[in-house]
């Protein structure tokens, strides 16, 4: 699903084979500050192709990102020309200490496979 188109890149929602896009649908259960921020960095990405911020935009992993508006985590990778966003979701206690969710990581990864084969 297409959010947004910048000058460098285009920001792209993954979907299921049943038309269902979680991490939209996530997105939009969010206050509306959080979808603010999300649009804005979002669109920094797509216009710069790139967020200077680590502590919201970094590399997790082989080729996962994470992007974190207002303490909500949005997972996802750069294939053809696009980022797209596969999952999201609020890293529950432990702060910086605590280990990334591999469950998380894994639905993205998941995506990613399916996405670029």
């Amino acid at each position: 699903m297409h959010f947004y188109s910048g000058e460098q890149l285009d920001i792209c929602f993954a979907t299921n084979s049943d038309g269902s896009c979680p991490a939209y649908e996530y997105l939009s259960s969010l206050p509306d500050d959080v979808f603010v921020a999300f649009a804005s960095l979002t669109k920094t990405l797509a216009d710069k192709r790139r967020i200077q911020n680590k502590e919201q935009f970094r590399k997790i992993k082989d080729k996962i990102f994470e992007i974190k508006p207002k303490g909500y985590r949005f997972l996802g990778f750069f294939y053809q020309g696009s980022f797209v966003i596969t999952n999201g979701f609020q890293k529950r206690g432990g702060g910086k200490s605590e280990r990334f969710p591999t469950k998380e990581f894994d639905k993205a990864q998941r995506f990613f496979k399916e996405i670029t084969g």
